[in-house]
């Protein structure tokens, strides 16, 4: 029995791409290449909650753009890093 109550979303990810792989380890490449693709969509869904759950949300702007991370180059200026909320997408 596999316990993944206590297991961050990413090591959930990994841990179904591996079961999932002994599984159709005999099936044709497509098969193969959409577990790889599905992989990579969760992987993105994980950033993309991340940016939702952490925007700083007061700094949202008309065009809907929202802050989601402040950085420092290497001259000490502030980088503010924003993405845009849709309906359809989230675009960095």
């Amino acid at each position: 029995m596999i316990v993944t109550k206590k297991l961050a979303y990413g090591q959930k990810v990994v841990l179904f791409y591996d079961l999932a792989s002994r599984v159709i380890s005999y099936a044709g490449l497509d098969m193969r290449a959409e577990l790889k693709k599905l992989r990579k969509e969760l992987i993105y869904m994980a950033e993309i909650r991340n940016v939702v759950a952490h925007a700083k949300w007061l700094s949202i702007t008309k065009g809907a753009y929202v802050r989601s991370q402040v950085e420092t180059d290497r001259a000490g200026r502030e980088l503010i890093r924003g993405v845009r909320i849709s309906k359809v997408v989230l675009t960095f």
